[in-house]
């Protein structure tokens, strides 16, 4: 009930009529005239001291001066802009394993000659030059 009452009161509450204004509008202001930045660079330029006399003194073109200016804007925009920061390495949940000392490789047990097996070959062929050597030998006492 409060809000109805409240809105009905000022509804009808009549607004003050306004009083004519006697006192004359101020005059526009003119709007001021900005300078880009490119016309600042470019008078920039033209009064930098080259030698004795200055850029403007030395007749070069406008469009070549107004290219150099356009370079120093960009060159400008770029080293205060343009950063190229590397993206942060991402944070893994899990903690990387601790890394176990290094060892050699383990090979499979038939890739690799065994001393064991070394012997037993020496054996074998030291036992088979013998006997070879006793057969010839028998060869030539049987002939002579």
């Amino acid at each position: 009930m409060f809000p109805a009452l409240l809105l009905t009161t000022i509804l009808a509450t009549p607004t003050p009529p306004q009083a004519p204004s006697n006192t004359a509008a101020a005059p526009p202001t003119p709007p001021q005239r900005t300078i880009s930045i490119e016309d600042e660079v470019l008078s920039n330029v033209k009064a930098q001291p080259v030698g004795p006399v200055t850029v403007v003194e030395l007749a070069y073109p406008d469009e070549y001066l107004r290219r150099v200016s356009d370079r120093i804007v960009r060159s400008s925009f770029e080293s205060r802009y343009r950063v190229v920061v590397p993206d942060p390495k991402p944070q893994s949940p899990v903690p990387p394993p601790a890394t176990a000392p290094k060892s050699e490789p383990v090979e499979p047990p038939g890739s690799k000659p065994s001393m064991r097996g070394l012997v037993i070959t020496g054996i074998v062929a030291v036992v088979l030059g013998a006997l070879y050597l006793l057969s010839r030998r028998g060869a030539r006492g049987g002939a002579a």
